[in-house]
C-alpha cells in the first residue's frame, strides 16, 4: 500500500502542470456551460435527444448499459490520450466539450423545478461515478497534452524523440489504469447512481 501511495504521489507531482491546466480548462468550460444554459436553454432538448439516440429513451439499468457507457468512455479517453499526438488539440477539445456539458446539465437540473431536488439528483446521480470518471477523463487529457506538446518544448531540445517515446510508453501503461477507473465508473453509474436517481 505505501508503494501504491508513493506511485500516485509521484504521478501527480510529475504531471502537476498538465493536470493543473486541464483542471482549470475543465472548470472554465463547465462555467461557460452553466452560463449558456441561461442564454439558450433550448439546447437541453438537443442534448437529451443525443443521449436518447445513444442509449434509448428509458435504458434498462443492466450490464448491457454499463458496457455501452464503459465502451464509449474508454474510446473517448483513448482519443484524449493518444490523440494528444496532434499537438494536444484533441484532449483540449474533449475536456472542453465534457466540461461544457457537465456545467450546462448541472445548471439545468438546478433551474428546472425544485432546486433542492435538483441538488439531490446531482449528488446521487453524478458524484458516485464521477469520483472515478472525471479523474479518468482529466488524467487522460493531461497525459495527452504532455504526449503531444512536451517533446516540442525547449526542455526536450536534443532529445525530442526520446521524450516522445518515453511519454508514449508511459501513456500506454497509465491507460490500463484509466480503463479500470472507467469500468468502476460505469458499474457505479448504472447500478448505484441509476437506481438512486430512480428513487427521486
Amino acid at each position: 500500500m505505501p508503494t501504491l501511495i508513493n506511485s500516485i504521489k509521484n504521478f501527480f507531482f510529475e504531471n502537476r502542470c498538465w493536470l493543473k491546466f486541464t483542471a482549470i480548462w475543465f472548470a472554465a468550460t463547465a462555467l461557460i456551460g452553466a452560463v449558456v444554459f441561461f442564454i439558450q436553454p433550448d439546447l437541453l432538448d438537443r442534448i437529451v435527444a443525443l443521449f436518447t439516440q445513444k442509449f434509448g429513451a428509458s435504458p434498462a439499468l443492466d450490464s448491457s448499459l454499463a458496457q455501452q457507457i464503459f465502451n464509449q468512455n474508454a474510446i473517448v479517453c483513448g482519443i484524449a490520450l493518444f490523440g494528444g499526438l496532434l499537438l494536444g488539440i484533441l484532449p483540449a477539445i474533449i475536456v472542453g466539450v465534457n466540461g461544457f456539458l457537465l456545467g450546462f446539465v448541472a445548471m439545468a437540473a438546478l433551474s428546472i423545478g425544485n432546486p433542492l431536488a435538483g441538488v439531490i439528483v446531482l449528488i446521487v446521480g453524478v458524484v458516485p461515478h464521477g469520483l472515478f470518471e472525471v479523474p479518468a477523463f482529466l488524467v487522460s487529457a493531461s497525459l495527452g497534452l504532455r504526449l503531444g506538446l512536451e517533446w516540442l518544448g525547449g526542455g526536450a531540445s536534443g532529445q525530442r524523440w526520446n521524450v516522445l517515446k518515453q511519454n508514449f510508453i508511459n501513456s500506454v501503461g497509465y491507460f490500463a489504469v484509466i480503463v479500470v477507473l472507467l469500468f468502476l465508473a460505469a458499474m457505479i453509474e448504472v447500478f448505484v447512481s441509476g437506481h438512486l436517481v430512480d428513487k427521486f
